[in-house]
């Protein structure tokens, strides 16, 4: 019998069904029988020949879904016969949009909770399948399977960092979400003496528009801090002064919070030595980012990496920026600086070669004004 069990169609209209009688005694007449309309007889062929490919004619569906065929045939004796089990098909159009995404949160901002997705419903769609990846150079997994367009990660936080993508998936086909959401956990520290932490920010929380914004939202930090590398100064936004514009100086302000920068944040030195923060949101496009050499002679810049980077460590990010002359990291378990820098006479790299953190900032300094494009 064709078409065979669990045949998919795309769109409302079958193929014709085709069967074999294979009987000693002459054959009266074959009936299709589906469950298109209820378990119905749908088409009936008299007299048919046996063991020869005979067909019943295409069927349009009225509605897309799963469904039942067979064949029934009597005998000149009155003996009914038909396949011992029924084939299914199934008809769908496929679904012609893809899912957006258009919400994700958590249910603690310390990576300790589950992370929530909804979406919009998608026309065609049978279920939905949560695809996921916690690392962006391997291939996206199915995590769940759901009817409804939402779905709960309890898993979430089992590994620092995860990525999601949606399909809206019928037997006949899938669209799948071009944008990616996730979420990433922040481990920042201090010591004694020292409480800085470098960090690069690569989910869009449009919560988090402004410096305040993440000094209410982090628990146990005192500053959060960027790099004018303008003027090549430090910019503090505290718990003591954060002032907004016009009333800002050089030096302290509730400066707005950009795709590509590195920022610093200052732990309490009360806080525990060990101190988690975990950010939801959609992943953020690869930024352009103008690297500045100022007048002064200074060429500071602090950046941040994109979670699609193929760059590995301090030797691959010098070696991709034009102009670069250094580039320094943060240890936050040790708070102590660790750089690279190329020294041209010596052929030679001369520093830390320290592995790249997508989570992490860092200072690149620039021999002259350059553009990079984030990897």
């Amino acid at each position: 019998m064709d078409p065979i069990d669990e045949f998919n169609f795309t769109g409302l209209e079958t193929s014709e069904f085709n069967y074999t009688v294979d009987d000693n005694n002459k054959i009266d007449e074959c009936m299709l029988y589906g469950d298109w309309e209820g378990w119905h007889q749908n088409q009936t062929i008299e007299n048919p020949e046996r063991e020869e490919v005979l067909s019943f004619g295409s069927v349009n569906i009225d509605t897309d879904g799963f469904y039942k065929w067979n064949v029934y045939c009597y005998d000149d004796h009155g003996n009914l016969g038909w396949n011992s089990t029924n084939f299914t098909f199934a008809a769908f159009y496929p679904p012609y949009t893809k899912p957006e995404i258009f919400e994700i949160n958590q249910s603690d901002n310390v990576g300790e909770g589950y992370v929530n997705l909804s979406w919009n419903s998608v026309e065609n769609a049978v279920n939905y399948k949560v695809l996921y990846t916690d690392n962006l150079k391997n291939d996206f997994e199915v995590l769940e399977e759901t009817e409804e367009p939402l779905y709960k990660d309890k898993t979430a936080n089992q590994t620092r960092r995860r990525f999601y993508k949606i399909s809206a998936w019928n037997p006949t086909a899938e669209n799948v979400t071009e944008e990616i959401f996730g979420k990433t956990i922040y481990n920042l520290g201090h010591s004694p003496k020292n409480t800085r932490n470098w960090i690069g920010i690569y989910l869009n929380d449009s919560r988090f528009l402004k410096a305040d914004s993440l000094l209410n939202e982090i628990n146990n930090i005192t500053s959060i801090n960027m790099w004018d590398e303008n003027i090549q100064k430090r910019v503090i936004c505290n718990s003591f002064s954060c002032p907004d514009y016009p009333e800002c100086t050089s030096t302290n302000c509730n400066f707005d919070l950009e795709n590509g920068r590195g920022y610093e944040v200052n732990v309490n030195t009360s806080a525990s030595s060990n101190v988690n923060w975990s950010l939801v949101g959609r992943m953020n496009d690869k930024a352009n980012i103008t690297l500045i050499k100022n007048v002064t002679g200074f060429g500071k810049n602090w950046i941040s990496i994109h979670p699609k980077t193929l760059l590995e460590n301090a030797e691959d990010l010098l070696n991709n920026i034009s102009y670069s002359t250094a580039v320094t990291n943060w240890n936050t378990e040790r708070q102590t600086s660790e750089g690279l820098i190329f020294v041209p006479a010596w052929g030679l790299y001369v520093g830390k070669n320290f592995e790249i953190e997508i989570e992490k900032g860092y200072e690149v300094s620039v021999s002259q004004n350059t553009n990079w494009k984030q990897q």
